[in-house]
């Protein structure tokens, strides 16, 4: 008489995380084999690749050098923003409010699940991407837009705005180099330091969320953030 078995999921994950697990290939194999493979793949790589370069730099600079665009009230308006025309006198019910907000969360990221990591491999890869992102932004970014003693826009006789020299503003954008090359040496710090364990050893998302609530804070006393009183007249 054949007796019928059953595989429950938890024997089937058990399963799965006994296989081998597929090394994975050096950048440059990995792009090859991916990327490059054939000549139909190399045209459409390079093809897309353009045109995502001139994407990504029409957006950056609509974002950051747009003669159109003026960020100065929004920064000099943050606290109208925040709490409209909320009286101070009253601002002791926003910060109990706050505080219970920030209380809810502590006890949410409390109760995250203990297993819910992400590996070293992939906090490297984060890291790294994203200062290449921050770095390839400050290298497409347009001139600086040249301003007046009062702050106002320069613009030509044919009502264009007067931008400075690239490399000029390469000089005004030397802070987001430094946190390009900071995230890009931590990545290159994890990728390399663990070597082969990258893919075995995990950190707890807990901790994560705590260090990146904890710099948030610390950053109060770096960048005077909604402290912004508008342009030199």
């Amino acid at each position: 008489m054949n007796t019928m078995t059953t595989t429950t999921g938890d024997e089937v994950e058990a399963e799965l995380a006994k296989a081998p697990e597929q090394p994975s290939l050096p950048p440059l194999e990995w792009a090859k084999a991916n990327l490059f493979s054939s000549a139909g793949n190399t045209v459409l790589t390079l093809m897309f690749a353009l045109m995502g370069v001139l994407v990504f730099r029409g957006l950056v600079n609509f974002v950051f050098e747009n003669p159109d665009r003026d960020w100065d009230a929004i920064r000099a308006n943050l606290r109208l923003f925040f709490v409209f025309a909320y009286p101070v006198s009253q601002f002791s019910r926003v910060w109990v409010s706050l505080g219970y907000v920030l209380v809810l969360a502590g006890l949410t990221a409390g109760l995250w699940p203990s297993d819910s990591a992400i590996s070293i491999k992939r906090l490297a890869t984060k890291f790294t991407v994203s200062g290449v992102v921050i770095f390839v932004a400050a290298l497409v970014v347009q001139g600086p837009l040249q301003r007046d003693a009062e702050g106002a826009l320069i613009f030509t006789d044919t009502f264009e705005a007067v931008r400075g020299s690239w490399a000029s503003g390469l000089e005004t954008r030397i802070w987001w180099f430094v946190i390009a090359a900071v995230l890009i040496s931590i990545g290159a710090g994890l990728w390399f330091g663990y070597g082969e364990q990258r893919r075995y050893k995990f950190v707890s998302m807990t901790r994560i969320a705590y260090v990146s609530f904890g710099l948030a804070v610390l950053s109060l006393w770096v960048v005077r953030w909604g402290h912004f009183v508008g342009s030199p007249a």
